[in-house]
């Protein structure tokens, strides 16, 4: 059934439906404009982004370039996509000059006559989503690290993920999966990596490299084949350190490591496996010593036994004379022998906190105020982590600083859902994204190289936390005219109206050739159909019509013809017009059309775009 409606004096607009008319005012089909060509719709060739501006200078990458004759714009795509160090080229389809740029920015927003700028696939930092949503496909990249992204490794193993630099491929692709009790926290979930029983592999945060008090597992490694003791040449005799307990016959270190836990003021333990098992238990570990059996070295371990003191470690001893004179966030006493522990837990427990100063007795400390000043805790607060602001104001006490993060890497598993595989996204003033985990809310994502990453735990902002999410698709809804007739006789004549519906068979060639990519298309439409600002109705009938058309292409049934019947009045032009969205795959720069259901008619000069 076709409805026809006047609008004003903009022209005559009909709108075609199946049970009710969708009316479409003329500016608004004026302001969107209307698509190209499939074949021409991104005017820059092999998947590369067009932006408007001009880099100063005739640009060179590795001595090619620098308005080097070309055939065709296409060539210099291919010289750009040869060299990794080329993140942009521009060319002169005229003049078939040719730039290769290592900056995918350009210097302005103004642009040579008859010159394109365009940005190789992945490198195109002003893309980022603005919302997040369930379902969505999306490249996670860091902003300080611009070509550093996410990625699953090309075998599957646990802790096969970590950050790349390498050109966007389907390694480097993540579904966003919210979890339906936990409403705002998101699983990301790898693309690609499946094991054979079809568990998706989820990146996750590592408890045992991150700060977990509680944790029954084995620390980090604080020496290796030596154990605590007063100095290299003296074992511990009480007066920095203590040998709480000593046990034999221990079969493995997670055995001596339960035996110390259960030793009052126990926080330090050293094993011996090839002596017996021998399981050493002490209150501090200030030094070490070798451990020596029969005239040789033998192979022993020492680890803190409460993984929170590993986050911490020793930057001055008491006998230097200094403390730090950073900001103060209060002092207090703490329990005999294990304080130092107990301190390194209550400066974890701030989010401010980032060092402090130990005092155990009998250290010069003690002196400064009063003598039973012992076991004494004074928590600080560094604007730079590495600079304490030592002062011999409280003469010496053990300074202590938080540890560098860059150890604390996540990682990706194929198990059952946990909270550790959980995530937050907040955004940023900047309008980029931090992702904090959702059991540990002061561990945020972070990569601190261009190939390495991880997560920092709380407080102390780092420029390398935040990220753009950028998505797998990039549709662009355009108003398409795809049939007209100009009426030039005294009489109405009938027409017949032709349009296809559907999408086009290069969906082949893109990753939306598979079902679980449906929702982040759809979304991606979605995006586009808000940014020409369409309404709710014709929104609904558009992601109507390509639900359907997406089921038709997975079973390979592309576009229909479909027909409309109207009469067009004497010495007017009028024309079809159909809501077409063009669909760029942003992993390998292939693109598809979906040609939806939603038309409408235009007349006179709207027909001329």
């Amino acid at each position: 059934m076709i409805e026809q409606l006047l609008v004003g004096s903009l022209g005559l607009v009909l709108a075609t439906a199946a049970s009710s008319p969708l009316p479409v005012r003329l500016n608004q089909l004026q302001r969107f404009g209307s698509a190209p060509s499939e074949d021409s719709w991104n005017p820059c060739p092999d998947g590369y982004t067009t932006r408007p501006g001009d880099i100063y200078g005739w640009g060179k990458v590795d001595g090619r370039g620098g308005g080097e004759h070309v055939d065709d714009c296409k060539d210099c795509a291919e010289l750009c996509t040869g060299f990794n160090k080329c993140l942009s080229f521009e060319c002169s389809p005229t003049e078939l000059k040719c730039n290769l740029n290592d900056a995918a920015i350009p210097d302005w927003v103004g642009q040579p006559k008859n010159w394109m700028f365009c940005v190789k696939p992945g490198y195109n930092p002003g893309e980022s989503l603005d919302k997040v949503k369930d379902g969505q496909l999306v490249y996670i990249y860091n902003i300080n690290h611009q070509f550093s992204k996410l990625s699953m490794a090309q075998e599957q193993s646990e802790k096969g993920c970590n950050f790349v630099t390498e050109k966007p491929s389907i390694n480097q692709l993540w579904h966003l999966k919210e979890e339906e009790s936990r409403k705002g926290a998101f699983f990301i979930e790898s693309f690609v990596a499946n094991d054979h029983g079809g568990k998706p592999w989820r990146y996750a945060y590592n408890p045992d490299q991150g700060f977990n008090p509680k944790s029954s597992s084995v620390c980090k490694e604080k020496y290796s084949g030596r154990y605590c003791a007063e100095s290299s040449s003296q074992n511990c005799n009480g007066h920095t350190c203590n040998q709480l307990a000593r046990s034999n016959h221990h079969s493995d270190i997670e055995k001596c490591a339960a035996f110390c836990k259960g030793v009052k003021y126990s926080t330090y333990y050293s094993y011996t496996e090839l002596n017996g098992g021998d399981c050493l238990c002490y209150d501090n570990c200030w030094h070490s010593r070798e451990y020596i059996g029969h005239q040789d070295k033998i192979p022993t371990t020492t680890r803190p036994l409460f993984c929170s003191d590993s986050e911490f470690e020793l930057a001055k001893s008491w006998r230097d004379g200094v403390a730090s004179n950073c900001r103060s966030l209060g002092c207090h006493d703490v329990s005999d022998f294990s304080g130092v522990t107990e301190c390194a837990q209550n400066c974890q427990d701030r989010d401010d906190c980032n060092a402090f100063n130990f005092c155990g007795w009998p250290w010069s400390c003690t002196h400064w105020d009063h003598a039973d000043s012992y076991n004494r805790c004074c928590l600080r607060s560094c604007t730079d982590p590495n600079d304490l602001k030592l002062t011999n104001r409280w003469k010496g006490w053990d300074v202590y600083k938080k540890n560098d993060v860059h150890e604390r890497t996540n990682f990706c598993y194929e198990f059952n859902e946990h909270d550790d595989q959980l995530w937050n996204f907040s955004k940023t003033s900047d309008g980029y994204w931090k992702i904090s985990n959702y059991s540990h809310e002061q561990c945020f994502v972070r990569a601190w190289e261009d190939e390495k990453g991880g997560s920092n735990c709380g407080k102390i902002n780092f420029g390398d936390e935040e990220f753009r999410l950028r998505p797998a698709f990039t549709s662009t809804a355009l108003w398409t005219r795809v049939d007209d007739l100009n009426n030039t006789t005294d009489e109405d004549v009938e027409k017949t109206f032709t349009y296809a519906e559907g999408i086009t068979k290069t969906i082949e060639n893109t990753i939306a050739n598979t079902q679980s990519t449906e929702l982040a298309v759809s979304l991606s439409i979605g995006l586009s159909l808000e940014e020409i600002g369409l309404d709710a109705g014709m929104s609904s009938t558009v992601q109507q019509s390509f639900t359907e058309s997406y089921t038709n292409s997975m079973q390979q049934q592309w576009t229909e013809e479909r027909e409309i019947n109207f009469k067009v009045p004497a010495h007017t032009h009028v024309c079809l017009k159909q809501l077409q969205t063009n669909n760029l795959d942003n992993s390998n720069g292939a693109t598809f059309v979906f040609k939806s259901k939603l038309t409408v008619f235009a007349s006179g000069k709207d027909c001329d775009y």
